[in-house]
């Protein structure tokens, strides 16, 4: 897997990494929600910039996908001096973005139930 990988094999460091994601990205979810119901395109692109660089160590290529794209977008918008963002496409990029947060959080869960990569 790319995060083993990412991780020089070390299984302890990927899953730290892993779990580190899972706990911070909730926080990060809304605080985009929040920036764009609030059409803060400033504060949206740092809080995209800062994931964009975190993931780059995780290995999770979908939700580094998700997050560039929604990035994509926000910058796309800015760069037109769009005063107001275009909601419909953002909050497209952020559903993508929340599936597949789910999609990765179903995924850990599954690994440690079935304790797969988890074990001490």
């Amino acid at each position: 897997a790319l995060s083993l990988t990412r991780t020089n094999d070390n299984v302890e460091l990927m899953r730290d990494l892993l779990q580190i994601l899972i706990d911070t990205l909730p926080e990060d979810i809304l605080l985009i929600r929040k920036h764009l119901v609030e059409k803060d395109i400033e504060k949206l692109k740092l809080r995209l910039h800062k994931m964009i660089g975190a993931l780059q160590y995780c290995g999770v290529p979908r939700l580094t996908q998700a997050v560039l794209y929604l990035d994509q977008l926000v910058k796309e918008s800015s760069k037109k001096g769009q005063k107001q963002i275009e909601s419909g496409k953002l909050d497209k990029g952020l559903m993508q973005l929340e599936e597949e947060f789910n999609t990765l959080n179903t995924w850990y869960k599954r690994q440690a139930e079935d304790r797969t990569f988890i074990q001490r």
